[in-house]
Formats: C-alpha cells, sequence, structure tokens
C-alpha cells in the first residue's frame, strides 16, 4: 500500500506534524509543586484547608547566616538590618529574624532588639542577653543552640506558589547572601523549600536539555558505525524526532500541563520509536540488497514488520494505561498520556520512517554485501553456545531470576527532599546544615478543634496544648515545637487570655490560633530523614493523639502538614508505579498470548521481560538505595525495551519456524535476523542513559544507572533466556 499511496502518507505526516506544532503552542508548564502529590483523599483535603486558613508552611525562604558568633552588638545591628534590606523584593510579606521578634515592654508589643537611630548598634547589655536566650521564639528556632548559626524567615504572600512568582525572591535573596558573605568571617547562604524548588526545576531544565544534546549526538555515531552509512542513522534520528513532536504536542491538545513527571515523556516516545524504527531500517537494507527501490523496501518493512510494531505498542501502550489506577492524580494522568504516546509513536514509525526514507537525503543504499560480520559471527557463536544446553540454561535463568526477585523484595520505597535536590549548591548545603543546627526545616502539625461548648482559652484546651507539646519535645524526631501556649511569655502578666493575645500582630496570630474557626495550630521542625524514621515518627505521634482524644471526648486531634502528606503520597506513588508493572505484567502476557495463539508462549515469554526488571530492582539493594520515582519510572522504562524486543525476537521466529519447522535452526536464523537490530537498539539506548549519571541530582544519576543496567539486561533476557526456554519447553504446530 505504501509503494502506491505514499502521497497519503506524506499527506498524514504533514497533517500530524502540522497538527502538533499547534499542540505545541497550547502546551502549559506545570511549575507548582504541590501539584505533584495532589491526591482525592481526606489527608490532602485536610492539608489544603489548613494552608488556607493557617498560612502555608512550604512558603518560607531562610537565609542561613554562620560567624563565629551572634550576641555581639555588630550580629545585632546585621539582623536588625535585615528586614529593610529584604522587604523591598517582589513578592516579600515579613522578615523575622532574632530581632524582630515581639516582645512586651512598656504596655505594647516591641522587637526583641531595639533599633537604634542614627544606624549604630545596639548595645547588648545582660538584660538584652537573658531576653534573647529566654524568649520562645529563638533558642533552637531562630538561633542555634551554639549560637553560630541564625536564620532570617522570608516570608512570602499567600498565593505565590508558581515557580516564576517566587524565583525573583530567590534570585535577590541569593544576591544579598553573596553580598554578605564578603564580610570577614561571615557565611550566608540560602535554603527553605522555595529557594530548593528553584534549583531542582532549573536543574532538571538545564540538564534535561544539555543529556538530551548528547545523547542525540551518541546515537548518531554509534548508529551511523553500526550501520556503516549515515542514511539509516539519519532515519531513525528524524523518525524518533517526529514521534517525540508528536507526542508533545498531544499534551497541548489534551490541555495536561507539563510537569516534572511528564517532562520524561519526550524522551520515553524516542526511546520506543526508536528500537522499531532500528528493525525497520534494517529490514529496508536487506530489500535493498536485493533490488527493490526505496518506496517498495519501505512498504515491504511495513509489511514484514508492521505487526510486530503493532503489538510493541499495544503491550506498552496497555503497560502504561495501567498506570491509570493510580490513587495519586500526576501518576493517572501520567499513564493515560503515555499510552497515547505510544500509539503515536506507532503512527511515527509505520507512516513517517517510510515515508522519510523515500526522500534522496535519507536514501537507504544497498548493503555490499550480507555476509557475516563481526557481529553476526558473535551472535551465532551466542546462538550454539545457548542452544547446545539449553534445558540447562534456562533453568538457570528461572533461579537467578527468582533469587533477584527475592532480592528486590527487601527494598523499601522513600522520599527525602536532599535526593531530588542538587548537591553540589549552597541551597542542599544549606538544608542540611539547618538539618543539623535546627531540627530540620520541614514542618509538622497538629490540628487541635475543640468544642463548640469551649473557647480557644479554656482550661482544657490549653491543657491539651500542654500535653501535645511534651508529646513533640520528648519525641527527638520533632524539633523546635511551637504552640499558641507557646506564646504565655509574650503576653501581658504572661497570661494567654482573648484580651491580651489580641496585642500580638495579626499576622503573627492566625499562623496559630484560630477562635472563629474553634481551632490551633501547633507546628514543629522534622528533619530530612528517612522515609521509614519518619513514618514511625508520624505514627507515634498519631498513637498519642488518639489516646488524647479518648481522654478528651468532643476534641478533634490530626496529624497534617505539607512534609507528612507528600511523604505519604509520594511513598503511595512509588507504589502505585510497582503495582502498575506488575498489572502491566499480566496485560503483556495476555496480548503475547493472544497475538501469537499461544498460552504457552506468553508464559514463556514472562520470564524475560521479568528479568531485567528484578535485575534494576535488586541493584538497589545492593547498593543500599530505596526505591524512589526516578527507580520505578526507570523499571517502567526497562519493561517497555524488554517487551519490544520479546516481540520482534517472537514475531521472527514465527516466520523462521514456517520455513523448514525446525526448531533450532529456526532460532539460529532468528538471531542473525534480529539480534544485530537488538545490539544496536541497546548500545544507543544503554549508552544515552549512562551519560545522566554525570548528572548533579542523585535520583537522576540513580534513574541513569538503573535505566542502563536494565537495557543490558533485557538484552541478555532476549538473547539467552527467551531463546532457551523456546528451545526447552516451546514444541509449536508445525503450519504451512
Amino acid at each position: 500500500m505504501f509503494a502506491v499511496r505514499r502521497t497519503w502518507f506524506a499527506a498524514a505526516v504533514v497533517i500530524l506534524t502540522l497538527l502538533a506544532v499547534a499542540g505545541l503552542w497550547k502546551l502549559q508548564f506545570d511549575d507548582q509543586p504541590r501539584r505533584i502529590y495532589r491526591s482525592d483523599d481526606a489527608d490532602h483535603a485536610l492539608l489544603q484547608q489548613t494552608l488556607q486558613d493557617f498560612g502555608s508552611d512550604d512558603n518560607d525562604c531562610l537565609l542561613v547566616l554562620e560567624q563565629e558568633h551572634w550576641l555581639h552588638p555588630q550580629g545585632l545591628k546585621l539582623l536588625s538590618e535585615l528586614p529593610e534590606r529584604i522587604a523591598p523584593l517582589p513578592g516579600v510579606e515579613s522578615v523575622v529574624s532574632l530581632a524582630q521578634v515581639p516582645i512586651w515592654q512598656g504596655g505594647f508589643p516591641q522587637p526583641l532588639v531595639p533599633v537604634n537611630t542614627g544606624g549604630s548598634p545596639p548595645k547588648l547589655t545582660e538584660a538584652l542577653r537573658q531576653a534573647i536566650l529566654q524568649h520562645p521564639l529563638v533558642p533552637g528556632r531562630l538561633l542555634s543552640e551554639d549560637q553560630k548559626t541564625a536564620l532570617a524567615l522570608v516570608r512570602l504572600q499567600e498565593g505565590r506558589h508558581r515557580l516564576q512568582d517566587f524565583r525573583p525572591v530567590v534570585e535577590g535573596l541569593q544576591l544579598l547572601a553573596e553580598e554578605l558573605s564578603r564580610q570577614p568571617g561571615l557565611k550566608v547562604r540560602v535554603t527553605g523549600i522555595p529557594a530548593i524548588r528553584v534549583e531542582i526545576y532549573e536543574t532538571a531544565y538545564r540538564e534535561q536539555v544539555r543529556f538530551a544534546t548528547m545523547a542525540a549526538v551518541w546515537a548518531l555515531v554509534v548508529a551511523s558505525l553500526l550501520f556503516r552509512r549515515p542514511q539509516p542513522a539519519l532515519l531513525c534520528f528524524f523518525a524518533t524526532c517526529l514521534a517525540a513532536i508528536w507526542a508533545t504536542g498531544l499534551l497541548g491538545w489534551l490541555g495536561q500541563e507539563m510537569n516534572l513527571l511528564l517532562s520524561i515523556l519526550p524522551s520515553l516516545v524516542m526511546i520506543i520509536a526508536f528500537t522499531d524504527t532500528v528493525h525497520l531500517a534494517m529490514d529496508m537494507a536487506r530489500s535493498r540488497y536485493v533490488g527493490m527501490g526505496p518506496a517498495p523496501a519501505g512498504s515491504q518493512a511495513i509489511f514484514n514488520l508492521g505487526r510486530a510494531c503493532l503489538l510493541t505498542s499495544l503491550t506498552t501502550a496497555a503497560g502504561f494505561g495501567s498506570l491509570m489506577i493510580s490513587r495519586i492524580a500526576i501518576i493517572a494522568d501520567f499513564g493515560m498520556v503515555s499510552a497515547m504516546a505510544v500509539i503515536l509513536a506507532f503512527l511515527a514509525v509505520v507512516i513517517a520512517a517510510p515515508w522519510l526514507s523515500t526522500w534522496k537525503p535519507l536514501h537507504i543504499p544497498p548493503p555490499r554485501h550480507l555476509q557475516e560480520n563481526r557481529t553476526q559471527k558473535l551472535l551465532t557463536a551466542l546462538a550454539d553456545a545457548v542452544l547446545k544446553r539449553p534445558a540447562k540454561v534456562a533453568l538457570l535463568g528461572v533461579l537467578l531470576t527468582l533469587f533477584l526477585f527475592w532480592v528486590a523484595m527487601q527494598n523499601q520505597p522513600q522520599n527525602r527532599l536532599s535526593e531530588a535536590s542538587p548537591q553540589a549548591g549552597d541551597t542542599f548545603q544549606a538544608l542540611m546544615h539547618c538539618d543539623q543546627a535546627f531540627g530540620g526545616i520541614q514542618q509538622a502539625a497538629v490540628l487541635v478543634q475543640w468544642p463548640p461548648d469551649m473557647d480557644a482559652f479554656s482550661s482544657p484546651v490549653q491543657k491539651i496544648q500542654r500535653q501535645i507539646l511534651d508529646f513533640l519535645e520528648a519525641d527527638p524526631f520533632y524539633h523546635a515545637a511551637i504552640a499558641p501556649l507557646s506564646m504565655q511569655a509574650l503576653l501581658p502578666n504572661q497570661a494567654v487570655s482573648a484580651q491580651s493575645w489580641n496585642w500580638l500582630p495579626e499576622t503573627f496570630r492566625r499562623r496559630w490560633l484560630r477562635p472563629d474557626l474553634r481551632q490551633a495550630l501547633i507546628r514543629s521542625r522534622t528533619p530530612d530523614a528517612a522515609s521509614q524514621e519518619a513514618d514511625q515518627a508520624f505514627q507515634r505521634l498519631e498513637t498519642k493523639l488518639m489516646a488524647l482524644e479518648a481522654e478528651y471526648p468532643g476534641f478533634d486531634l490530626a496529624l497534617t502538614g505539607t512534609c507528612v502528606v507528600a511523604r505519604r503520597n509520594i511513598q503511595i506513588m512509588v507504589v502505585d508505579f510497582a503495582r502498575g508493572l506488575g498489572l502491566a505484567a499480566f496485560v503483556i502476557f495476555m496480548v503475547i498470548s493472544i497475538s501469537f495463539r499461544s498460552f504457552k508462549l506468553g508464559l514463556l515469554s514472562l520470564l524475560p521481560n521479568a528479568f531485567p526488571l528484578v535485575c534494576a530492582a535488586s541493584m538497589l539493594v545492593f547498593l543500599d538505595i530505596p526505591l524512589q520515582i526516578s527507580s520505578a519510572v526507570a523499571l517502567t522504562v526497562c519493561l517497555g525495551v524488554a517487551v519490544d524486543d520479546t516481540i520482534h525476537f517472537l514475531s521472527r521466529f514465527q516466520k523462521e519456524w514456517a520455513l523448514d519447522h525446525q526448531l533450532k535452526e529456526a532460532l539460529k536464523r532468528t538471531y542473525v535476523a534480529v539480534g544485530r537490530a537488538l545490539v544496536v537498539t541497546t548500545l544507543v539506548l544503554a549508552g544515552g542513559f549512562s551519560m545522566i549519571m554525570a548528572s548533579e541530582v542523585p535520583t537522576t544519576r540513580l534513574m541513569g544507572l538503573l535505566t542502563s543496567s536494565g537495557i543490558v539486561a533485557a538484552l541478555f533476557g532476549d538473547l539467552v533466556l527467551l531463546p532457551a526456554l523456546l528451545a526447552a519447553f516451546y514444541r509449536p504446530r508445525k503450519t504451512s
């Protein structure tokens, strides 16, 4: 059909490309990190309501100031002047250091460190020193216990959650930190959730462009060397680029915003399209060798491989579609969009690649000869070795896979902020320093709601606050806990009452107490600890809160906070990815069984597809690295490549078997026919992914390691385990 209807194919390519370009114009970028862990469960709904009522807990930038000690006039003067230098930055709501916290003096709230006129340093009297060290908001919160590190909290205005909203503040703070660090003995760095997010997004964008360029050059060079001609390499390159453009344009038409997870979609589609296009290019080269022209060779390639390419696309799309059952919206959306993008990749392979091959610059020249080259000799030797004792090879493969599966099951999911952050920058180093000096920068919170017949300052409300503070102070995981009760020392006569509480600034009061809602919030800092340690700490606190609810009928107590919900939901994301892989394996088994009309063949294909997954997953255990989102994405890529190779091998094997019904001879011819294409795709993809191991971000490096290792393991599964299983256990029916 292609040889006769080339104009139709050209029109289809042009129309799809124009539609994709129009979709690119519609594409929006999601730079609101909160959406990553968004879900429809009660915990997330409670968090959203709490943030709305009490203000954000992830909207503070931190200026981390270090010197030998801070309790001297010049140090206090510097801290007193910070608001004047920071407040002009766009989007800043307030600046608080130890110099600005309020105290009750002369009948009115005043800054803890008095501001002298004329710019002279404040006098550090013994009374001021004691006031600083005894203030409930300073020790361990704004000043480290050793008095060498001070914090300035730069609160951003509410509603500024997009990257473009807080990037100017972060950049302005970084310039100020550089300026202040020029003073002798002073080291100033910027951290905080907004600063970390800016660095993560900017690093991801910068590295994505750099590594994509490096991978494209690698693919062109390696493919040109292995094909011994530039035309097949260029054909594969342009076809895969079209697939990526079509898939990205699809996001625009679907109204999906490009987020951190969907940003891997173009690369994922290029991988899937590249593997199939290599098979097409090699088939075209064989047709050109026997005298066919470019158009007939393209038509013959579609006839020979169209079914196999369709099956690989259907199985991969079904695998991604299985992620739509996820409880986290971003994972479900990723599964849906990826499944649709895989179908577009199939169209790019079977429509664009043959049409592009008719362009004169991309004509695949006839090979000079088809005699055995070094790769074919190695493949033939490998086939002889595997097929000499297929039962033993298959048994060893089954045992090895089962062992690696057992090892992989020892892994546990984990989510830490530091593992997604570039570790060479000051932002990360300041985060680690705050973990040591202040117990962390992330916040967990306990929401207290009292019965309608009580007020915010009644005795039971005060008592329950005191008990929760005692719980938090006794637990080594929580640090610097603050409740409305903690403000007692700031109030007139140190008495917490409605009248005295109203003397505090409204923006200050609303962070902890909402009498109109019958709610109080008790906040505590938490470190960037391992997920297991954090989960255990959250469970300990929730157990004590449940006991308190039983002791105080009518009170509702709930653990919340961005770090609490984000940790739990991101772990759910990892688990859902793993479940999706299991469901994908079942779908792949069913598709292969139905397509090849053999459940036995479907069963035998499970092992080579599972082998790269258990290899990559067990590598995490051997390297003592927990399971993360990047790990789950890497396993998804490995499964897609393994399934693609398996189907191409099985499809060719069936054709070779039909020639003479000689099992081992058919397998040897299959080695030679598709083995070279599998080697080419493995070298290109594994080499390309290994490049991102040079990333600044630990999770990105891990993804590169796992993906490249898994792709190599997939080659072993399809060229060693699958032929051995077929030779040992599969006896196809003899058909004409």
